[in-house]
């Protein structure tokens, strides 16, 4: 029980982490003399513990078959599409459909910044530690960027089939938008 709650915690720190060294990277503020400095808004730790949850306990698991993906794609959706317009990038592998979720803030630019997690779990197992945490860090980073704009042009991608049998081939959701 002692492991769980140190396993906890420090999923929540990691959780909090990621998008504030995400937007410290984009938006590089600036202590400015005499003034209150720049932060970014406010992440919610009990948010993102939601999001992990819903993904990784109450969704069924997300093993690669579109049927079985079909729930967890629409959740992401969802969340994403309140902080912009989402679209799909479908791919076909063996007869069936996936899904890459997108979102994109910021100006079209001839540089652009790649943030990704993947969605689909490896068999039965929850996929809390880097598929549905890296997911919450996504939805969350959309928040930010949504409340305060980049200034280059930033994809956020919820990839698919990135666990085996896919991993490290051509059907991996990354693989697919990286062309």
């Amino acid at each position: 029980m002692q492991k769980l709650k140190i396993f906890t915690i420090q999923l929540l720190i990691a959780l909090l982490l990621f998008p504030l060294i995400i937007w410290l990277v984009i938006y590089q503020p600036v202590l400015v003399s005499g003034k209150q400095s720049v932060y970014p808004p406010k992440v919610d730790p009990v948010v993102l513990h939601s999001h992990v949850k819903m993904l990784s306990e109450t969704l069924p698991p997300r093993i690669g078959f579109e049927d079985a993906l079909k729930p967890t794609v629409k959740w992401i959706e969802k969340q994403l599409g309140q902080y912009g317009e989402t679209r799909r990038q479908s791919y076909q592998v063996d007869g069936e459909t996936y899904h890459n979720i997108i979102i994109e803030f910021g100006p079209e630019t001839d540089e652009r910044i790649v943030v990704g997690a993947h969605y689909d779990t490896d068999g039965e197992l929850p996929g809390a530690d880097d598929n549905a945490s890296g997911v919450a860090g996504l939805i969350e980073l959309a928040h930010l960027l949504s409340t305060s704009p980049p200034n280059t042009h930033i994809e956020l991608v919820a990839y698919t089939l990135e666990e085996m049998p896919h991993f490290s081939t051509t059907d991996m959701g990354s693989y697919i938008h990286a062309q």
